[in-house]
This record gives structure tokens, C-alpha cells and sequence, in this order.
């Protein structure tokens, strides 16, 4: 039962690969074996991703956190259901299991990258500097004072590319970020 119940949790964050898994539920109950599959089934679906859009030319757009709220995005979250963005508890379009800090994407692919309200650390911007193709764009948004917390870090991380900073109220700050090389 133990077993089970691992299995269970680790199949829980990724609905996907419990099909892959599900038939072999009643001879398998090693979480090393299921975790194989879970992370061959997450690399599966980034390039499946990747590889449709840009065999139809479009750009590889991905929002950090993100839910669906962006048309085509590839939705980088660590849940797999909506919390905030429409109707709670529906599953997110084109998800990817993943955090900023941690982003399951080749190195200068993305052409546009969403962030809002989600965690900004200095390795998160480190990892979406990675990710992002030369002339890319980047839109952060977050609440004023969660935003002047990282401002310094972030001219550090970005020095080099053109930054700028819009205070859209009197609560939410704005960051765009055009990736020069």
C-alpha cells in the first residue's frame, strides 16, 4: 500500500505519463521505474511543443507560472490545474511541469517569456536568460514592492540588454526586457 501511494503522488503532478504507467500498475510498484517514465514523458512533450511550433513558424512563446492565459504559450508550472486564471481547477494548455529556476527548455529558443506574480529569483533570471533567443522579449509583472525587491539583481543579470520599467498603478510594476545578443 505504501508503494501505491507513492506511485499515486508522483503520478499526480503529471497526468500524462499515468497512462503510460497505468497498465503496469498491477506488476510494477518501483517509484524509481514510474519517475523514469514521468521524465521521459515530460521530455517527449517539450519537444513535441517545441517541434510544432516551429515546424508551422511560430514563435516559441512561454509563460512562467502560466495557465492558459496566453494563446499558444507553453505553460511552465508546477501544478497542472488552474488556479486564478478562469475557471479554477481545469487543466492547463500545453503544460509543462517546471519552475523559473529550473526551465525544461533548450538554451536560446524562447522568443517571448511571460512571468507574473510568480517567484523571481536571481537563478530564475539567470535560467530565462538562458532560454531566450537573441532579440527576444521578456515581460515581467508583479506587485511594486515584490518588484523592488529584485530590481537590483535584475540590471545586474541583464546588464547589456535593454531594459524598461513601466508602473502600470499604483500597485503593479511592469519590466520588459529585449535580449540583445
Amino acid at each position: 500500500m505504501k508503494y501505491l501511494l507513492i506511485i499515486l503522488t508522483l503520478l499526480s503532478s503529471n497526468l500524462a505519463i499515468s497512462k503510460a504507467v497505468n497498465n503496469s500498475l498491477t506488476t510494477c510498484f518501483d517509484p524509481f521505474t514510474v519517475a523514469l517514465y514521468k521524465e521521459a514523458d515530460q521530455l517527449n512533450r517539450v519537444e513535441n511543443l517545441i517541434q510544432e511550433r516551429l515546424s508551422s513558424n511560430r514563435p516559441i512563446i512561454v509563460d512562467i507560472g502560466g495557465e492558459g492565459r496566453y494563446l499558444d504559450a507553453i505553460n511552465i508550472n508546477p501544478y497542472f490545474l488552474t488556479s486564478t486564471t478562469g475557471e479554477a481547477n481545469r487543466f492547463i494548455p500545453n503544460w509543462i511541469y517546471g519552475f523559473a529556476d529550473d526551465i525544461p527548455i533548450q538554451r536560446n529558443i524562447v522568443e517571448i517569456l511571460y512571468l507574473e506574480n510568480a517567484p523571481l529569483s536571481t537563478s530564475a533570471m539567470e535560467e530565462i536568460l538562458r532560454v531566450m533567443k537573441p532579440r527576444g522579449k521578456i515581460h515581467l509583472y508583479h506587485p511594486s514592492d515584490y518588484a523592488d525587491k529584485y530590481i537590483d539583481d535584475l540590471y545586474e543579470v541583464f546588464s547589456g540588454h535593454k531594459i524598461n520599467i513601466n508602473q502600470l498603478d499604483n500597485s503593479i510594476v511592469e519590466i520588459k526586457i529585449e535580449i540583445l545578443k
